[in-house]
């Protein structure tokens, strides 16, 4: 069953990405079925997701968050729960340039797939660091090179980019006829 999704929620917490192609897309969906149809506590829930997928509870508190801004999951009076919207990869890969901070500017970042590839290093460089950001951390600079190189990870993860020896590229495939984000 797929509903009409809407997000309302942007994260920028994200879990490590999982590995890139079919993988990614059934972790995503483990730790979504992991969640309870009726909802639970944040505590249950990530424990279930921890031991579902195998991460550790902070980890899992990501899953949780990432989920929820993916719609996948939802939460209300504090407690989770999995919807019933069922999700392909084009649609999760939509999903999380609209869901995650910071996706569709580091997809921007990026040559397109017959260009010469770029190092997590240039794409770091490339995408400006919102102002915000400067005002959160000890170590701005650091924090947002994290945030971009696991932005890398989960764009590489979910087929909307390619990495070879020589960097990242934009996957060939990524576009609207093939479900992509352009």
């Amino acid at each position: 069953m797929t509903t009409c999704w809407r997000s309302r929620l942007r994260t920028k917490r994200l879990p490590p990405a999982p590995e890139p192609g079919a993988t990614a897309h059934e972790t995503i969906e483990t730790a979504r079925d992991a969640v309870g149809r009726v909802p639970d506590s944040e505590a249950d829930c990530c424990a279930r997701v921890s031991e579902a997928i195998n991460v550790d509870r902070r980890a899992a508190r990501d899953w949780l968050t990432l989920l929820r801004a993916l719609g996948l999951v939802k939460r209300s009076a504090g407690e989770y729960r999995r919807t019933d919207d069922d999700v392909d990869r084009a649609t999760l890969r939509r999903r999380v340039f609209t869901a995650v901070y910071g996706a569709r500017e580091v997809f921007d970042a990026l040559p397109d797939p017959d260009g010469e590839a770029r190092s997590a290093a240039a794409v770091v460089g490339a995408v400006r660091q919102p102002t915000w950001e400067h005002h959160r951390h000890v170590d701005p600079g650091a924090a947002w090179a994290r945030h971009v190189e696991r932005l890398l990870n989960w764009l590489t993860a979910v087929g909307a980019v390619e990495q070879g020896a020589e960097g990242y590229r934009r996957a060939a495939a990524t576009s609207v006829e093939g479900g992509g984000v352009e």
